[in-house]
Parts: C-alpha cells; sequence; structure tokens
C-alpha cells in the first residue's frame, strides 16, 4: 500500500495503512478484566500496547468518553479508574472504541482501532443489613397457642449479588432473650411466631427478644443486622378461686373475746396477680353482724358478744372472688359453753 509523507510543523509525517501505529490486543481481538467496586480512582485495571515503526510518540484515546474509566494523553495506553464504582448501579462497561494514533492527529481518521475491553465490576460486600423497624414493642395475652404471630420481620440490604439475588437477610435467628424455653421462633426469615403456649402465671411476664439478620453476601466476611422486640405479656384471667378444706365448720366457746381469730378461709386462684389477688366476704347468716371477715386475708373474726348464744349455730355463707370469677362456701360455727 502507498504510504504518502507530509511535513507538518517542521514533523515528517506518514500518511496510509501501513504508517499508522498498531494496537495489542488489536481490533479482531477482546479482553475482559474484573474489577472490585472500592477500588480506588487512578486504579490501573489494563494497559493497551502500541507500535509506531516510525517511533513517533503515540496516544491512546477513547472516543466515547462516557465510561468510568480514562486514558492518559500520552504514553502507554493504561486504562484508570476515572470515578467511583457502583456494582448497584453499573454491572459492566464496555469499552470498543479505543484508538492508538501518533500524537496531535485524529484517532478516527490516522489512528488504529483496538480491541474491545470488557470491565467487570465486582460486588463488595458494603452495607449492613438493616431492620425496619429497629425496634419493636408488642403486647401479647397470654394462652396465646403455638404459630400466634407476634411480628413481622423486613429485613433490606443495599448491596446486590451478581445473580440478581433479591436484597435482604439469607438467614434471621433469635439470638438473646428466649434462651431456656424458647417460647418464639422465626418462619420463613419473614415472621416471628410463638413457639410454646405462653403462661404469665409461671413466669412469662416480660421477654426482650434480639434478632439477628445475616446478609445475602456470597462474598466474605458477612456483616450482620439487629432488631430489638420487647414483648410484653398480658395476663388473663383464666381461673376461678377454689375454697378448700371444705365442709367447713368450727367450734367457739361463749367466753370468746371479741376480736378473736376463730377462723381462716383458705382459698387459692390458679391466676398470678392481679387476677390471682382475692376478695372475700361473708354474703349470708350475718345479719346480726356477730362476724367479721378480712376482705383481703379471709380471716374470721368474732365482732359481737355471744355469751348468751351456747348451743347455736351459726351458718355463714362466704364469698371469694378474684374480680371476675367467684366461689361460695357455707361455714358452721357451733357456740359452746364455757361452763
Amino acid at each position: 500500500m502507498t504510504t504518502f509523507l507530509l511535513i507538518i510543523f517542521g514533523f515528517l509525517v506518514n500518511f496510509g495503512e501501513s504508517a499508522r501505529p498498531t494496537c495489542t490486543p488489536s481490533v479482531s481481538k477482546q479482553e475482559t478484566v474484573n474489577v472490585e467496586e472500592t477500588e480506588p480512582v487512578t486504579t490501573i485495571v489494563f494497559t493497551y500496547n502500541g507500535y509506531d515503526e516510525y517511533r513517533h510518540a503515540i496516544r491512546f484515546i477513547d472516543t466515547d468518553k462516557t465510561s468510568s474509566f480514562s486514558l492518559p494523553s500520552s504514553g502507554p495506553g493504561k486504562v484508570a479508574v476515572a470515578e467511583s464504582l457502583d456494582f448497584e448501579k453499573t454491572t459492566q462497561f464496555i469499552l470498543d472504541n479505543v484508538y492508538v494514533v501518533d500524537a496531535g492527529l485524529n484517532p478516527i481518521q490516522f489512528g488504529n482501532k483496538c480491541g474491545t475491553l470488557i470491565v467487570n465490576v465486582l460486588p463488595v460486600n458494603e452495607f449492613t443489613p438493616v431492620f425496619d423497624p429497629p425496634y419493636q414493642n408488642s403486647t401479647l395475652p397470654e394462652g396465646l397457642l403455638q404459630n400466634s404471630l407476634l411480628a413481622k420481620l423486613n429485613c433490606s440490604d443495599e448491596d446486590k449479588e451478581p445473580d440478581e439475588s433479591p436484597f435482604g437477610c439469607s438467614s434471621i435467628t433469635i439470638q438473646t432473650g428466649d434462651d431456656i424455653i424458647p417460647k418464639f421462633t422465626i418462619v420463613n426469615n419473614a415472621v416471628v411466631t410463638t413457639n410454646n403456649v405462653i403462661d404469665f402465671d409461671t413466669g412469662d411476664v416480660i421477654y426482650t427478644l434480639v434478632i439477628v439478620g445475616v446478609d445475602s453476601s456470597t462474598r466474605d466476611p458477612r456483616k450482620t443486622g439487629t432488631m430489638t422486640i420487647k414483648v410484653n405479656i398480658e395476663p388473663v384471667n383464666e381461673f376461678t378461686p377454689v375454697i378448700h378444706d371444705q365442709p367447713l365448720c368450727t367450734n367457739i366457746s361463749n367466753a370468746t373475746p371479741l376480736g378473736t381469730e376463730i377462723f381462716p378461709i383458705n382459698a387459692t386462684d390458679g391466676d398470678a396477680p392481679p387476677h390471682g389477688n382475692l376478695s372475700y366476704m361473708i354474703t349470708d347468716g350475718n345479719e346480726k353482724g356477730i362476724f367479721r371477715i378480712c376482705e383481703k386475708t379471709g380471716k374470721i373474726h368474732l365482732d359481737r358478744s355471744v355469751a348468751s348464744a351456747a348451743g347455736t349455730t351459726f351458718t355463714l355463707t362466704v364469698k371469694v372472688t378474684d374480680g371476675d370469677f367467684c366461689s361460695s362456701a357455707v361455714l358452721k360455727i357451733l357456740i359452746t359453753s364455757s361452763c
């Protein structure tokens, strides 16, 4: 092929295909490089090589000028990171309009096109999983059955995976707060449910659950995020008071001093306080007010003289209530003579 020589500004310039500098890789070849998204600006990711048979100064030019990479104004074709990379926004760059040319000349008219460079941006595990909300205060009534819903979990992660897998946590566990007899469980990384029947009366009062989510990154090290759920167990009045030691009966002397405790009502309730707090009263048989019962303890005292009542049997109806449920029993008190 014919080569033309022209003197421009005192330099001898060659024109024609054979005069153009050559590029490695050539236009018929393709190169691929991988770069992590956190590589700093100015990092060299690839180098184009060129040759000019007349040993003229050459340069490499990317005519697109739209990528996140740059080439120097002269010398070797060192492809450098020009701006911060972000895998979550762009996973690949294609440089297919890079030319090598004698310095000062138009690359398209007087240069040779280089091979295509594909730059794959690799993800880095940058972000910590986040729960929304990070804290939840919940109240549950006791007695809920297994698999009752406590909370819905929303765990997200701003990192994106190479396989386009969804953001979020690959695993979520209860780290602390439910250690002795587990009462809660996590189902499908999505919800927290009850795992056993919750009983306020046996000490299930407050739980503070620390939920830990591990991100779905395939690149170590993985990162974790946490959520706290405070669970307040609300008591439910389940049981009716029970009066023990029936049938109830006692004897007292007609000389018994006023104020003397003559009989204690023994009653219990399967509920813990407050629903297990009991109140006592005499509902029948005490029209003359001879006896008095302590509302809180159930102890019955003599309140009026029974000196003249020897041989008399008083039949009292005693009621015990926890505020919602109640029980009653009959107490018979025989007055005996002191003589």
